[in-house]
């Protein structure tokens, strides 16, 4: 009996030990992920901080490369690495672009930011330049080892318009006729800072513009825009760019859209013609007429044509009524032109009149047994 009871409690103790030392190890291992898991929920880019004075600029005059500081701070305890920084707007650019911020250190980064992307058509219609409109951009950090972060710090301000355009844009109604004096149009240019001069500029060049101080503001100027003799044929967009100097330096540029519609004292009806859908080896024919949109008497001196299979031949009546006719020879949509060669019989001018001709051919297909 004393051997058993013995060698039980000799089990017994060697079962205690196996569970202290289980629950040992199992303390530790717990103690280890906890402690992980703590050390990871304290990412090192937590507490990175912007002076709120910095995230507001003010009210501020427009500009294309806005500079502005940011100072950020790393309270923690261990360094920063920021790999980048972006904004959400693509407005601003952020130097330097990577940087690595000590431990309870700071460092500075430049922002060089577009602000005429706050600027809205609405605030040309109030001439005296008081309005502003709020701007916000999102300066965005990633950094190093961390999960993406959703928002940064956001930079704020107001920005005034530097010019005032009224109206903010000028449309030529109707067809302007080349040969005739072309219309004008007058639109007013306040600068709401004093200025060293204004330039002004078309792209194009087909605008002829005038400038000129206003009688009753020296701020103000008055711009005349017309198209030059010189304009091409059909519908045109051009735009005008405006840039105010002040200290020697352009300061932002505006631009003023133009459009229009320039044609000759003769038309043609169609100004495109289309032969529809023909087989290989068809001839397709159709007409146009040519018009004096003034009832002005006009001759055609020659006639052109892309290609020598094309013909064009004038009709007895009605008057001033061309044939044409095209052998089909390709397949698919196919292109050719016709150009008329005026002359005005009341004036020296001399241009042409293009016309468009095209079909579409098609494979010829022969009965089943033939």
């Amino acid at each position: 009996m004393p051997e058993a009871s013995q060698a039980q409690g000799s089990r017994v103790s060697t079962s205690s030990k196996v569970a202290a030392f289980l629950f040992l190890m199992a303390s530790c291992g717990a103690a280890y992920w906890l402690t992980q898991g703590t050390q990871e929920s304290v990412l090192p880019w937590q507490g990175l901080t912007v002076d709120s004075k910095q995230r507001d600029f003010g009210e501020v005059w427009e500009s294309k490369t806005f500079p502005w500081r940011l100072t950020v701070y790393n309270p923690n305890s261990q360094d920063v690495e920021i790999q980048e920084f972006y904004t959400l707007c693509g407005c601003a650019n952020v130097e330097p672009k990577t940087v690595v911020i000590p431990a309870g250190g700071k460092v500075d980064v430049r922002l060089t930011v577009d602000l005429t992307t706050a600027i809205s058509r609405e605030m040309d219609s109030l001439e005296d330049g008081s309005a502003s409109r709020p701007f916000v951009v999102q300066v965005v950090p990633k950094v190093k080892s961390a999960p993406p972060i959703r928002n940064g710090w956001q930079v704020q301000g107001r920005v005034k318009r530097v010019l005032t355009v009224v109206p903010p844009s000028v449309e030529f109604e109707g067809r302007m006729l080349r040969g005739e004096e072309f219309p004008s149009k007058t639109i007013r240019v306040r600068a709401n800072v004093p200025l060293d001069q204004l330039g002004v500029e078309s792209r194009p060049s087909i605008l002829s513009v005038a400038i000129a101080s206003s009688e009753n503001n020296d701020k103000t100027f008055l711009l005349t825009i017309s198209p030059k003799q010189d304009c091409p044929t059909g519908p045109f967009n051009a735009r005008i760019y405006l840039r105010p100097v002040l200290n020697g330096s352009a300061i932002v540029e505006h631009i003023v859209n133009v459009a229009g519609n320039v044609g000759h004292e003769v038309e043609s009806l169609p100004p495109a013609l289309h032969l529809g859908v023909k087989s290989l080896g068809q001839v397709a024919e159709g007409t146009v007429v040519l018009r004096a949109v003034r009832d002005k008497t006009f001759k055609v001196q020659r006639i052109e044509t892309s290609t020598e299979h094309l013909t064009v031949e004038a009709l007895k009546n009605p008057r001033e009524c061309y044939q044409i006719r095209l052998p089909v020879v390709h397949t698919g949509h196919h292109v050719e032109n016709v150009l008329f060669h005026i002359a005005m019989e009341s004036s020296d001018a001399a241009f042409s009149v293009p016309v468009v001709v095209s079909y579409y051919g098609l494979i010829s297909r022969k009965p089943d047994g033939h």
